[in-house]
């Protein structure tokens, strides 16, 4: 299915642009939202998180890589829960590592995620 195709669906306001969103990348993007949440429920929950969300921004948004979108939207759904649920100060002891250093890997994974997204054309 062409990416464009579901993007005009959402435009459309026809609900099979999230059947399609679903079949092509429904399981990326619950590997996604996995890896950082390690839990099944929190997933499920995340993944219709997210098509709620992409139904509420297509339109006006125009997505030029719809992959590229939905991974951003996942995975900032994804450790916005993640963070809501697991404070720094216990990420840090779950993983053995400083405060500080569990604060500046944040920041340098967010700044590097917006910086690829931004190289795919998507506006953050």
């Amino acid at each position: 299915m062409d990416d464009q195709v579901i993007i005009d669906w959402y435009w459309e306001r026809s609900e099979y642009a999230i059947v399609a969103t679903k079949k092509k990348y429904g399981s990326y993007c619950h590997r996604v939202s996995y890896t950082i949440l390690q839990n099944r429920e929190d997933t499920e929950e995340c993944l219709n998180d997210l098509y709620m969300k992409v139904w509420e921004s297509i339109p006006p948004t125009r997505p030029l890589r719809l992959g590229a979108y939905l991974t951003k939207i996942v995975r900032n759904l994804a450790l916005q829960r993640y963070f809501y649920l697991h404070s720094i100060q216990e990420i840090a002891t779950t993983h053995e590592l400083g405060e500080n250093r569990v604060k500046m890997t944040l920041k340098r994974t967010r700044d590097a995620l917006q910086r690829a997204l931004e190289a795919e054309g998507v506006r953050v």
